[in-house]
C-alpha cells in the first residue's frame, strides 16, 4: 500500500486530530499519557483505562447522530512491518469500547463513502499477511475490508462497497506493471508478488467482479500452482468477519 495515501486521507478525514491531547464529551473526557488511555466523569473520577502500545487518538461522527465517536490507532511491530488495530469507543451515556478491528500492516482510516452515504472504515484483512512469505519484500499488500458504525455496533459491508475496492486494485495493478518494464514477467515475479496479487484477487472478489478476478489472477500468477493459490484465496475470504 502506499502509505503517504492512506496517511493523507485519515488527516482528511472529518475530524480527525492525532495530537495527543484531551478529548471532551458530554459526560466524559479522555486522555492519552505514556500510551495509557484515562477517562474521566465530570467530577473527575476515572471511569475508564486501557493501556496501547504506541496508539494515536481522534474523534469523528461515524454515524451521522451529531455526537463523535472516540477512535485509538494503535500499532506494534516493527516501523517496517508495523500491525495495526484500530478502537471505536461510544461516548455516549457510558464510556465504552463498542468494537475493534485487526488491520495487519495497512493502517486503518475512515473516510467518507457516497456508497454508503455516510463515513466508513477501512481495514486491512490481516487473514492474508500468510501471503507476505518470509517479509523479505519491498511491500506487503492487503486486501481491504470496509466497515460501517451504527447504534453502537460495527458492521462488515464489503458487499455494499464497489469504488475503493477497484480503487485500491488500480494502484497494485501499477506496482506489478512496474516490474514487467524490466524484465519478462514469469513465474519468480509472480511469487514474489504473491502478496499483492492475492489482494487485488481478493478486492475484485469484494467488489462482485467474478470475472475480472479470474482474468487477473491468469495473467499475473504465472506459476503452476495457481489453482491452489486460489483455493488458498478463497478460503480465507470465507471465513469472513474475524475482526
Amino acid at each position: 500500500m502506499n502509505k503517504l495515501f492512506l496517511l493523507c486521507l485519515i488527516f482528511i478525514s472529518a475530524g480527525a486530530v492525532f495530537s495527543q491531547q484531551t478529548f471532551t464529551f458530554d459526560l466524559f473526557t479522555a486522555q492519552i499519557q505514556n500510551s495509557k488511555l484515562t477517562v474521566r466523569d465530570n467530577s473527575g473520577n476515572s471511569v475508564f483505562e486501557m493501556t496501547f502500545n504506541s496508539p494515536r487518538d481522534y474523534t469523528v461522527d461515524l454515524d451521522g447522530d451529531s455526537v463523535d465517536e472516540y477512535i485509538v490507532i494503535d500499532s506494534s511491530g516493527s516501523p517496517d512491518i508495523p500491525d495495526y488495530i484500530i478502537y471505536i469507543f461510544n461516548t455516549i451515556d457510558e464510556f465504552s469500547l463498542a468494537d475493534s478491528m485487526h488491520s495487519g500492516t495497512t493502517e486503518p482510516y475512515d473516510i467518507f463513502s457516497n456508497e454508503e452515504g455516510g463515513e466508513i472504515i477501512v481495514t486491512g484483512d490481516a487473514g492474508f499477511e500468510v501471503f507476505s512469505g518470509n517479509d523479505t519484500e519491498s511491500d506487503i499488500f492487503l486486501p481491504i475490508n470496509c466497515w460501517k458504525y451504527d447504534s453502537g455496533q460495527v458492521y462488515l459491508i464489503n458487499a455494499d462497497i464497489y469504488d475503493l475496492f477497484i480503487q485500491e486494485n488500480e494502484e497494485i495493478i501499477d506496482y506489478l506493471d512496474s516490474f514487467s518494464e524490466s524484465a519478462e514477467y514469469n513465474c519468480d515475479m509472480s511469487r514474489q508478488n504473491k502478496s499483492a496479487i492475492a489482494a487485488a484477487y481478493a478486492n475484485y472478489i469484494d467488489a462482485g467482479e467474478v470475472a475480472i478476478a479470474s482474468q487477473f489472477i491468469k495473467k499475473y500468477y504465472l506459476c503452476a500452482d495457481i489453482d491452489d493459490f486460489i483455493k488458498n484465496i478463497n478460503q480465507i475470504l470465507n471465513q469472513g468477519d474475524t475482526r
